[in-house]
């Protein structure tokens, strides 16, 4: 694949901004890529008086890449084919005043509407085929809106940040808050986090995707709205299947055990290490609904702890867990061709999308 990045995004901040990062794909032999186009507004005075609003952001995303190289056998013939999603997000931000002007916070709100088209295979039944079965293709279109109120102080020394967002579309209702604290030692870049996730969701039945709460973040596969980027988004064995994303119940090890219905909630914690070795401690634990399984399947608090050994900062850690909860142990216990090993444990975050320009930007404190 290759690509190119055209943009005007400068320090300070112009009116109006864009990213263009349209991509050739020699495989398929097609384009791909994405970018956004912005508004930037200052409302200032109003019969002279200050607005709440201090600033006022429209934006509009669009993506589309191939996200699954699609192959079926055992079919009435032989399929195979590159699966594609479009994504089109118009995105209203407004960043709030404070009332105090010496207060560091950062506070606002933001309303998005994601569409999202993607090719999905359809299974049919071939009655003449001695229990095979065709496939065709369908694309598939979603609308997810979405509202966050978030509040940051990025500029202390110790920062943090928290948001409550709501989602929904025809096949699930989602609430969520997170709560991030960072206290900094005095090396630099080092220090304490702290991480509080609480999430609730309720999903029709027959719900199209995967709309669940995840204790384990988030694999390619799980990311029904294509925020992030994975290498091999669908794989489900080798390294590439080991990519994830911490998000919601934030967990490091993998497990198939707390993925909720209804509610979840989890705590994590990470230190760095006395001196200057890239590495960090992590804890996490973690409960969720268990009221729908059998008494059998039902376990009480689950928890894990290991190192973090980063690679890049805010890009690409690696995941090392040394203990867990019994429940993740049975998920290893259970399915040796997939954790049998200690190394299919290891899962690493590879945070691509941080690398957009406007993003990295945007996280400069002014």
């Amino acid at each position: 694949m290759l690509g190119a990045a055209f943009y005007n995004l400068f320090i300070p901040e112009k009116n109006f901004e864009y990213l263009l990062m349209p991509m050739y794909s020699f495989g398929p032999g097609t384009m791909a890529g994405g970018g956004n186009i912005g508004y930037n507004f200052y409302p200032g005075k109003v019969n002279g008086k200050q607005t709440a609003i201090r600033k006022i952001k429209f934006d509009v995303g669009i993506s589309s890449y191939h996200f699954e190289n699609y192959s079926l056998n055992g079919s009435e013939a032989d399929v195979s084919k590159k699966l594609r999603f479009v994504k089109i997000v118009p995105e209203l931000e407004m960043n709030l005043r404070n009332a105090d002007r010496t207060d560091m916070k950062q506070q606002g709100l933001a309303f998005s509407v994601a569409w999202i088209k993607k090719t999905i295979p359809v299974y049919i039944p071939c009655i003449s085929c001695d229990g095979a079965y065709g496939v065709f293709f369908e694309e598939r279109e979603n609308i997810f809106p979405q509202m966050i109120y978030f509040a940051r102080d990025s500029k202390s020394i110790n920062t943090y940040h928290y948001s409550v967002d709501i989602g929904l579309n025809e096949n699930f209702f989602r609430v969520a808050a997170v709560y991030a604290y960072h206290y900094s030692y005095r090396i630099k870049n080092h220090g304490f986090s702290m991480r509080a996730f609480a999430g609730w969701v309720s999903i029709e039945t027959g719900a199209d995707d995967d709309y669940r709460l995840h204790m384990s973040g988030l694999s390619g596969k799980q990311d029904y709205l294509f925020d992030h980027v994975f290498i091999g988004r669908t794989e489900t064995d080798g390294i590439l299947s080991q990519q994830f994303v911490a998000d919601e119940g934030g967990f490091k090890a993998a497990a198939y055990t707390g993925q909720s219905e209804s509610w979840l909630a989890a705590l994590n914690l990470e230190t760095n290490i006395p001196g200057r070795l890239p590495v960090k401690l992590f804890f996490d634990m973690g409960a969720s609904d268990q009221s729908k399984l059998p008494k059998v399947f039902r376990h009480g608090l689950m928890f894990d702890y290991g190192a973090e050994v980063i690679v890049v900062p805010d890009i690409f850690s690696v995941y090392f867990p040394l203990g867990y909860s019994k429940d993740i142990q049975s998920t290893y216990d259970v399915n040796p061709d997939l954790f049998g090993k200690y190394t299919q444990r290891i899962r690493f975050e590879l945070k691509l999308e941080k690398l957009n320009p406007l993003k990295l930007r945007d996280k400069i404190p002014i």
